[in-house]
């Protein structure tokens, strides 16, 4: 896409302008206007061969006022959490948060389940959704927009969901309400099953201790079509793997990045 149709997109995500509270509406108001009113104390109107305004906002502040507020709204409900990741596989991995960035292609096209069948992982300013499970053709592809139905009940996750994106959330694990991970059914599946699990496991291990997680991440796929056809949801195992899957590719990441600082 060319950058007008990224800015389009942008412009075109939700915002719940009738959900929003006056007090937010009252805040961002606040923040727009004061932007306004230090961009003349920068010299963006003379680089522009304008006049630098005065006095009253002029007919253009107005405009650019509109849009820093359409914006802020935007951020509310489709920003999304930057983490940054140690350079070597001793620092924690993606434990610190950065910041928050827009990515119109993620928060415009994907909506939100407490067991979603994706998760991002982000190398910088670039975001990266990736598949957390099989995904059938013609089946939604789902975000998370709060935390995982296993790591938190519904009775915090819901009031969270609808403070923040102004939604009620009706996924699987909130209509059903799922339990948190201690909760949740551990039963083993049949021999066949476990025997298989357990191979798998063993070369999880043996990759990762070997540093190479592109052939752990594979393994990883196996378990996860494995048990995705073996064990119904919710259950701890699905839980398990899906966690360590996440964290092959967040140390897939770290390598990269060492790898982009040897480079230089």
């Amino acid at each position: 896409k060319n950058d007008v149709q990224r800015l389009s997109l942008l412009l075109q995500m939700a915002r719940n302008d009738e959900e929003v509270t006056p007090a937010t509406h009252a805040r961002h108001s606040l923040v727009t206007v004061f932007l306004l009113r230090a961009l003349r104390k920068t010299t963006y109107y003379t680089d522009s061969g304008l006049e630098n305004p005065s006095g009253k906002l002029t007919p253009q502040e107005i405009v650019i006022g509109k849009l820093i507020y359409r914006l802020r709204l935007i951020q509310d409900m489709n920003s999304h959490p930057v983490w940054g990741v140690g350079k070597t596989q001793k620092e924690k991995i993606a434990s610190d948060h950065i910041g928050a960035g827009l990515y119109s292609a993620i928060g415009s096209y994907f909506n939100s389940d407490c067991n979603p069948n994706t998760f991002r992982v982000n190398i910088g300013r670039k975001m990266m959704l990736i598949a957390a499970k099989n995904i059938r053709k013609g089946e939604e592809v789902m975000d998370n927009y709060c935390i995982h139905f296993s790591e938190l009940p519904k009775h915090i996750r819901n009031p969270w969901i609808k403070e923040h994106y102004l939604f009620d959330c009706e996924c699987a694990a909130c209509a059903n309400e799922w339990p948190t991970y201690s909760q949740l059914p551990k039963d083993r599946p049949s021999q066949k099953v476990s025997d298989k699990l357990v191979q798998l496991e063993m070369n999880n291990l043996d990759f990762v201790e070997r540093g190479l997680y592109d052939k752990a991440i594979e393994s990883h796929k196996q378990e996860i079509r494995l048990i995705q056809t073996a064990l119904p949801m919710p259950h701890q195992l699905h839980v398990t793997i899906m966690k360590s899957f996440q964290v092959c590719w967040w140390k897939k990441i770290v390598v990269y990045l060492q790898q982009l600082d040897e480079a230089k």
